[in-house]
């Protein structure tokens, strides 16, 4: 922004004020719709921009037609000189909305602080842009941003990759990007989710033909299961067609997959909070990094510092052991240059109170989370506003102290009860739903129809920006609605731990049963996010069942460790339940599958695959199960055998010939457990 109020944009400025638009060679006058849908596309400029969005924040309540808007577009083309059948600045993206060349950027300052939170991020930008150049000339490049909650990881990246995804923007050309985001999950997170997430996002944006023929032939285990590539029947048959794989087969056809991905064009591959991840991935990555030979491919990986996570150690080890071979470069994204330095990118050229700068940088230390949703909120509450005319902020400091939250949980809260009732309950509603949601189960939870709620998620999306919409369901999923996810991880948690917890039982109930039934047949798919449910709703031997089925489907993956994992959970609900034949026999089940899980991760010599079958052996006995008495004593056997603990390997040797005597095993197969 100019210090006289207007705003300068490539070879325009734009005088909001006088609605006016100064080209070089002239001066139109805009309508004033015509003026917001420009400063709307300016707010978004490289990016695609669809209809529907414009229509709500232009028209927000008022009904419509698509004509109005494609009027505003062709008069604010006819302000520009441009041209649609030859568009230099404003495109039209076929049947989705339009697009403004990303060089006519600017901040709009009553704007929301994302675009603002970059400001003071040249130095970080420019080491991304290096990373993505060599990338380009063939030197596969793995970066991660690292920094404590809030610095501005994400805003960071999606600058990055929004500049470098405009066509012609970038020196490297247009990459290429497939993203994928790590959840948080009870237990262990399910094996390689970001990568399939972010494998299938890019067969829904790139021609599907293209990556399901690579991984056809690259990686036919991974193209099964992979929603939204497939038709169901060809998938379930090419399932059936496939050969049994080991993990390390996996991991390497996966990588190829990605790398034969990459040929054809630059491939940014980004996993935002890695802090979250499942060891799968991290094992993945990190093959993907020290693999040999060229390839056109930047691993993009934010990571959150300062805070124990279950995989916060797993990916330090990975990082630290990059660094030190230099096949990785880590970026600390530090905290926001001083707050005035905010202020000024934000609302740039104009005068500010004096105890602005120290009101704000009191209740947020400079965090840029905190500092942009402050200014939102102060933005949106009336007690900041620009006068053009006289280059200002309408603001007095004494106001700010008075209307500031102590914390941003406290505003993030007072932002929520100033929604009507509907919205705040398909807020709260949808916490319990996690991060990402479907409208289904919302709908499901509420006693509500699936359009309303839909209605709803859209205005908190559009006009509370409390929401995003997450794209629509692949085809070969089940029908479960609209997809939506919280515009930050810290809205989702000050809404979910604002329920009081018989509510947020009864909830997590109402969704479990809710996607349980729209998956059906195929509710083994989801088994890891069911456990979770029901293990929150109390539905204790609901939430075993799931978690073994999510074991067993990780362990056909060979996500081995995130097996085990789900059985610990599994074996610690049992605890919990009435002791009888049926529960022993539910634990004798989790931990005769939690053996080859624990064998596969650590092998015969550790104490924990001892431990394992000592407990199930004792459970065996007591169950009268001569078979599992016959497993667990040949492990054990081995796993003693291994350790150099002879005797004790002997005497478990002598019983194990013992139960093969009393089962009647044929004397050949005798001979050889002696």
């Amino acid at each position: 922004m100019t210090g006289d109020g207007n705003i300068a944009f490539g070879p325009f400025r734009l005088d909001p004020a006088r609605r006016l638009l100064h080209r070089p060679d002239a001066t139109v006058a805009l309508r004033p719709k015509t003026q917001q849908v420009l400063l709307l596309l300016l707010r978004r400029a490289g990016s695609v921009v669809a209809k529907d969005e414009i229509l709500a924040g232009v028209w927000p309540d008022v009904a419509v037609s698509e004509y109005v808007l494609t009027t505003c577009v062709s008069e604010l083309r006819a302000a520009l000189g441009d041209d649609a059948r030859r568009a230099r600045f404003l495109v039209t993206v076929h049947r989705t909305g339009y697009q403004l060349d990303a060089g006519l950027a600017v901040a709009d300052p009553t704007a929301s602080g994302e675009a603002a939170a970059i400001v003071g991020r040249e130095p970080e930008l420019r080491q991304l842009d290096a990373a993505l150049q060599r990338a380009a000339r063939g030197a596969r490049q793995v970066v991660f941003l690292t920094g404590e909650m809030g610095i501005g990881k994400t805003t960071l990246a999606a600058a990055f990759l929004g500049r470098a995804g405009a066509a012609g923007a970038h020196a490297a050309g247009t990459p290429l990007v497939a993203h994928g985001q790590c959840i948080e999950q009870f237990g262990a997170g399910e094996p390689y989710m970001p990568v399939f997430e972010a494998i299938a996002r890019l067969g829904r944006t790139r021609p599907p033909a293209e990556v399901v023929d690579i991984l056809r032939l690259r990686a036919p285990s991974w193209l099964v299961r992979i929603p939204g590539l497939l038709p169901a029947e060809e998938s379930a048959a090419l399932r059936r067609a496939l050969p049994a794989e080991t993990r390390e087969h996996m991991l390497r056809s996966i990588a190829e997959g990605i790398e034969a991905i990459a040929e054809s064009q630059l491939l940014v591959l980004f996993l935002e909070d890695l802090h979250l991840s499942d060891h799968a991935t991290l094992e993945l990555l990190n093959l993907l990094a020290l693999r040999r030979g060229p390839a056109r491919l930047l691993l993009l990986g934010t990571f959150r510092s300062g805070e124990e996570f279950p995989a916060a150690t797993a990916f330090r080890s990975l990082a630290q052991q990059l660094l030190l071979h230099r096949q990785c470069e880590e970026i600390v994204v530090p905290p926001l240059s001083p707050v005035a330095t905010y202020l000024d990118g934000r609302f740039a050229g104009l005068d500010r109170p004096g105890d602005l700068v120290g009101t704000l940088h009191e209740r947020t230390e400079g965090n840029p989370l905190f500092l942009a949703r402050l200014v939102d909120f102060l933005v949106e509450s009336g007690a900041v506003g620009v006068d053009h005319g006289a280059a200002r902020l309408r603001i007095q400091a004494a106001d700010v102290a008075g209307l500031v939250p102590a914390n941003l949980r406290a505003m993030i809260e007072q932002r929520a009860d100033a929604l009507d009732d509907a919205e705040r309950e398909v807020l709260e509603t949808a916490s319990v739903g996690g991060i990402l949601f479907w409208s289904s189960s919302v709908a499901a939870a509420l006693g509500s129809d699936r359009e309303t709620v839909e209605k709803t998620c859209a205005r908190l999306a559009r006009r509370h920006g409390f929401l995003v919409e997450a794209g629509e369901t692949a085809p070969d999923l089940p029908d479960l609605g609209g997809r939506y996810e919280f515009r930050h991880a810290l809205y989702h948690q000050v809404l979910y731990e604002r329920l009081e917890p018989t509510r947020r039982q009864r909830l997590h109930r109402l969704v479990g049963d809710a996607l349980r039934t729209a998956w059906g047949a195929r509710a083994d798919e989801v088994a890891a996010e069911l456990a979770s449910h029901f293990e929150r709703a109390g539905e204790h031997a609901l939430a075993v069942d799931f978690y073994d089925k999510a074991a067993i489907a990780a362990a056909a993956r060979g996500a081995n460790r995130e097996a085990t994992q789900y059985l610990d959970r599994g074996l610690g609900l049992l605890a919990r339940l009435v002791d009888g034949p049926e529960s022993r026999q539910r634990r004798l089940d989790l931990l005769m599958t939690r053996g080859p899980a624990l064998l596969a991760s650590v092998g015969y010599g550790d104490d924990a695959v001892v431990g394992n079958y000592e407990q199930a052996l004792d459970l065996a006995r007591g169950l009268g199960n001569p078979l599992a008495q016959l497993s667990c004593l040949l492990a054990m056997s081995i796993a003693r055998q291994t350790r150099g603990d002879l005797e004790a390997g002997e005497a478990v040797a002598r019983e194990l010939v013992g139960v093969g005597e009393a089962i009647g095993l044929p004397p050949p197969l005798l001979a050889q457990l002696h």
